[in-house]
């Protein structure tokens, strides 16, 4: 629990240096998605789906729901108990910045996980603030 409360104040920090550093070089190429809705193009999103491993190493949340834009880096208890309800979907996002948050522990299971999003026309890819299981399993 104290790792975790120490990470949730560290991650605040991260999130907003990495949103800051998104909007000043890369917002042309962040988040086209949400910039066609009207939505911020250096976005911190919200997706749900199956933290899955790949064979180099990195980690996808696969069947994943369409991103929700957040004005929270970390997930509230509201917000992961209406994640355990969310149906699954049919996104991809490739995470990044994982080591914190021991995926490994959480292989296979369905999680909430929020950061800022950035796409490209092949890849989405989320810079995670917070990864939290909902449930033990994606079923």
């Amino acid at each position: 629990m104290k790792h975790e409360v120490t990470w949730l104040i560290r991650g605040r920090l991260v999130a907003a240096v990495a949103i800051s550093l998104l909007s000043l070089f890369a917002a042309p190429a962040v988040a086209p998605a949400l910039a066609s809705q009207g939505q911020p193009t250096a976005a911190l999103v919200e997706v749900v789906g199956c933290l899955r491993p790949a064979s180099d190493g990195s980690w996808s949340l696969t069947e994943a729901t369409a991103p929700v834009v957040s004005k929270n880096a970390a997930t509230t208890p509201g917000a992961l108990k209406a994640a355990k309800e969310h149906a699954l979907g049919a996104g991809r996002y490739r995470l990044l910045g994982l080591w914190p948050f021991n995926p490994a522990a959480h292989a296979g299971h369905k999680v909430a996980a929020k950061g800022v999003l950035t796409q490209s026309q092949n890849d989405s890819r989320l810079n995670v603030t917070s990864l939290q299981s909902v449930a033990d399993s994606c079923r």
